[in-house]
């Protein structure tokens, strides 16, 4: 299964008269909770109120673990942490709290998920142009 890629135009923010295509995922739907609960109830022979009640202690627990400053392992899922971007100072007595910009939470995929992921072929659907943020963007035909 290939993954579907759609064409979409955005402008040069520094020279706001170039434009480009770039190829951009075209997501098909949202796996929702509940949908997911029932597959893995059916997959693992477990029930799906226990299976619902694990995600959801899952969701609980790791952003106070990540609060906390721990990185979470899912295996060789790979593990979660919190990644934190500031502005540097001279001396380290002039650093402060301040100073932090952005901060995020990272996923970097384990061996388990690059294995799974390693022969991705790709697709692109050359009906759709999309126009990205700016609808003068798109060029004349």
């Amino acid at each position: 299964m290939s993954i579907r890629l759609r064409k979409v135009i955005k402008r040069n923010p520094q020279k706001p008269d170039q434009i480009k295509y770039y190829p951009t995922q075209l997501r098909k739907g949202t796996i929702e909770l509940d949908d997911m609960v029932k597959e893995i109830a059916s997959d693992e022979d477990m029930s799906e109120g226990n299976v619902h009640a694990i995600l959801i202690g899952l969701t609980r627990h790791l952003p106070r673990y990540i609060k906390g400053g721990d990185t979470v392992h899912f295996g060789s899922f790979g593990p979660f942490h919190l990644s934190v971007q500031s502005e540097g100072r001279e001396k380290p007595e002039d650093l402060t709290t301040r100073d932090v910009k952005h901060y995020k939470v990272v996923f970097v995929p384990g061996v388990e998920l690059k294995q799974a992921l390693e022969h991705l072929s790709f697709e692109i659907d050359s009906t759709q142009v999309i126009v990205s943020n700016e609808p003068e963007a798109e060029p004349e035909a």
